[in-house]
């Protein structure tokens, strides 16, 4: 990799910022700690910033030196924690029981404030501003939308936007983007079950809604199947809730579960279906059943021409046959995708795994023992450094 001396050195700084972040997780909108500290780190060097949008938000503008051009590109990081005990066994290990940065966002938040550090110092090597997007409520709480709706892009106007994620599947020192779909759309269901409580002697005095959870939570299983449907989909029932006592019929139970879609056709068949059934089983037991549909992540779509930026940039930093320009979709999501629909970007991923197959590297993202690499904050700045290059050049002299 190409990393020049004052990125490593600025990683280093970073890498305390990281373990401080970690230490200190808190959950979406909530995120008190993490924005105090960025609004610390950027006061420190001189660097303007709002405050409030979507709470805990915090959005940076650094311009340029010479800034003719007059565009303007933003980066966004994403700075919330997940309600996870963490397992993980590191020094750095959270203080806040029953939670951990468990999708190393600890990790994008302090790649994003060493950028900011070092384009404040570097106004000279580009024409045009930086937007830097600290990101609250990341994890299905919608806080893309919340900026968003709180003006985000008529107040910081800008032509592109980008993000990079960590990715345990791709080795450290390597890096991944595509063309269109990166990540998939993210909808909850969530079945609320209504039977007849009755003593266990008597079941026919009762209507048992955790037998009618069981079949819906099978058929469900099954749904894709049935359905003809082989596209890249995920449907999956998750969690299943009925009863709490041995002797007693459940007058009540909970299904939740997720769908994972490429194509809007493809989940409108897939609700229509969720729908059908919930009035089938409501009719069949003698019961009800109320469904409740969240979207929390459409399809994200990278845009060509800012994936060629990246892939640019990413020639400047990393070995060529270590930048991988047609990854596969994964079937997670990412409520950057709402920003990607309304402003062109490109969403990135940034490998972290180690040889060492027990590493907290290598764990999947949302893992109680999963860790952040600290080794992956240098490449970062240096990517998005780049990417600031690549989209706003050097400035005229």
């Amino acid at each position: 990799m190409n990393i020049i001396d004052e990125i490593k050195a600025l990683a280093a700084e970073m890498t305390e910022i990281r373990h401080e972040l970690h230490r200190h997780p808190q959950l979406g909108f909530t995120e008190t700690f993490a924005s105090a500290l960025i609004q610390e780190k950027l006061t420190a060097w001189g660097i303007p910033f709002e405050t409030g949008m979507a709470t805990t938000g915090v959005v940076a503008t650094i311009e340029s030196s010479r800034n003719t051009s007059g565009k303007t590109i933003g980066l966004r990081a994403d700075i919330d924690a997940l309600p996870i005990k963490e397992q993980s066994g590191v020094e750095w290990k959270s203080l806040n029981d029953g939670f951990m940065h468990a999708c190393g966002h600890d990790g994008h938040t302090s790649i994003l404030l060493g950028t900011a550090a070092y384009l404040q110092n570097h106004r000279d090597e580009f024409d045009g501003t930086v937007k830097l997007v600290f990101q609250p409520a990341e994890e299905g709480l919608g806080g893309a939308l919340k900026m968003m709706e709180d003006g985000l892009f008529e107040k910081h106007q800008m032509e592109a936007i980008f993000a990079l994620h960590n990715w345990p599947d791709l080795p450290l020192g390597e890096v991944g983007m595509c063309e269109g779909p990166i990540m998939a759309s993210s909808n909850s269901f969530r079945m609320d079950i209504t039977g007849k409580a009755s003593h266990a002697a008597f079941p026919s005095k009762g209507i048992n809604a955790g037998t009618m959870a069981a079949e819906m939570f099978y058929r469900l299983s099954t749904m894709l199947s049935d359905l003809g449907i082989h596209d890249r989909t995920v449907l999956s029932p998750t969690v299943i809730q009925a009863g709490e006592a041995h002797n007693i019929i459940a007058g009540s139970a909970l299904v939740r579960g997720t769908i994972r879609t490429l194509r809007p056709e493809i989940l409108e068949t897939i609700t229509a279906s969720i729908e059908d059934l919930t009035k089938t089983i409501a009719q069949k037991y003698k019961g009800d059943v109320q469904l409740t549909m969240k979207r929390i992540g459409v399809c994200t779509m990278n845009h060509p021409a800012e994936v060629a930026s990246c892939a640019q940039a990413a020639r400047n930093v990393f070995d060529p046959d270590k930048i991988h320009t047609g990854v596969d979709c994964a079937m997670t999501s990412e409520d950057f995708s709402f920003m990607l629909e309304k402003m062109p970007g490109a969403y990135i991923w940034l490998g972290q795994a180690m040889p060492d197959e027990n590493s907290p590297h290598n764990r999947s993202l949302h893992n109680d023992h999963y860790d952040f690499n600290d080794g992956a904050i240098a490449p970062g700045i240096a990517l998005f450094t780049n990417i600031v290059r690549t989209r706003l050049g050097p400035a005229p002299l």
